[in-house]
């Protein structure tokens, strides 16, 4: 049961971690955006290490890779219902 607590965790780390890089590359830049994308990668890098280590390399990247598919799906059922709401 821990471990499936921890990996909800750092599931959760990485994502917030993606989140906050991809809107610097799209917001204004009050920091260096470079450093401060920089600094993101190494926390997702230090999140996906631990996730590793609880599941395995292989079980961690299809995690990882299974977020990223939900989160798409979710995008596009956002922007097919805003296309059809006529915005």
């Amino acid at each position: 049961m821990e471990n499936k607590s921890a990996v909800a965790q750092l599931m959760r780390e990485i994502d917030e971690r993606y989140q906050s890089a991809r809107q610097a590359l799209s917001g204004p830049a009050i920091v260096s955006r470079h450093d401060f994308i920089a600094a993101r990668a190494e926390g997702i890098a230090r999140c996906h290490e631990q996730l590793e280590q609880l599941v395995g390399q292989k079980q961690a990247m299809e995690l990882l890779i299974a977020m990223e598919t939900e989160k798409n799906k979710s995008k596009k059922k956002r922007k097919g219902k805003k296309e059809s709401d006529g915005r």
